[in-house]
């Protein structure tokens, strides 16, 4: 019988002892006391468990089909491993199926029988219950940040953000000059109501403000800097819509924010042609 392995572990439970090593140990050595030969090695590492995110999960699944019939069992550490949740385990369990592969966890004893297939369901449903708990105590976190002022997420174009390397953020976002200061210029400009939106852009341009990925920012990205409520210092909650007093230095002040907004929506209205 040929087989392969599929393991998956996150940064934080790699340092709780969840290692990929472990649990290739442990598969390999499942394999060998049931005579199964491992073709193949599939490795994920990352802190996403949802399936668009997991390219090696996507490789194996392709795998599987290239190599119908030679492949008979595809070994996980456990159910939670291959995946998050209730939906994505059967569906995915139903694909390989299709391709002659069954699903084994090695360390928890599920027989193809009524009560194994209730094992696996529940087993099945307490990894979407982990999951969804971890998404509500992420979410809970933010919202925290934001009340306290801080903004959670990648720092807007202008600032830096104080966390390194995927550390959580305790301190506000800092200016990042020069830039902070030339679209400090841009917004006060724009301000004057002298420009259109396409002017400023080519302005801005000019004076060599970029987007991150190096390109010329476009007619949506100023828009979207333009009516982001965080330069005038207000970090707006997305759940709720409420308001916090970030603790970031603001690029502008709320009069000139508030100018323009009104320079923006006047633009935006456009008379029908006859």
């Amino acid at each position: 019988m040929n087989g392969i392995i599929y393991c998956r572990v996150s940064s934080k439970e790699q340092i709780a002892g969840t290692s990929l090593e472990s649990q290739n140990a442990a598969c390999r050595e499942y394999a060998r006391l049931h005579d199964i030969t491992v073709l193949k090695v599939f490795v994920e590492q990352g802190e996403s468990a949802k399936f668009a995110d997991r390219t090696q999960l996507i490789e194996l699944v392709n795998f599987c089909r290239d190599n119908k019939g030679k492949v008979q069992v595809l070994l996980v550490w456990k159910i939670d491993r291959f995946a998050r949740n209730v939906g994505d385990h059967f569906s995915l369990k139903a694909t390989l199926k299709k391709y002659g592969v069954g699903v084994v966890s090695v360390t928890e004893p599920i027989d193809a029988n009524p009560e194994g297939n209730l094992l696996e369901t529940i087993l099945a449903g307490f990894a979407q219950f982990d999951n969804d708990i971890r998404a509500m105590r992420t979410v809970q976190g933010m919202r925290r940040k934001l009340q306290e002022g801080i903004f959670p997420w990648k720092a807007p174009l202008g600032y830096k953000s104080a966390k390194t390397h995927g550390e959580k953020k305790t301190e506000p976002d800092q200016p990042d000059q020069p830039l902070f200061g030339l679209l400090q210029k841009a917004w006060r400009e724009f301000a004057t109501g002298a420009y259109t939106k396409s002017e400023m852009g080519r302005l801005m341009n000019n004076w060599g403000i970029q987007a991150r990925d190096g390109l010329s920012l476009s007619g949506q990205s100023l828009d979207n800097l333009f009516r982001n409520r965080y330069y005038a210092g207000v970090l707006v909650n997305p759940w709720s819509g409420e308001d916090h007093k970030g603790l970031h230095i603001p690029m502008v002040s709320k009069e000139e924010f508030a100018r323009v907004q009104q320079i923006l929506s006047k633009r935006s209205r456009r008379t029908p042609h006859q």
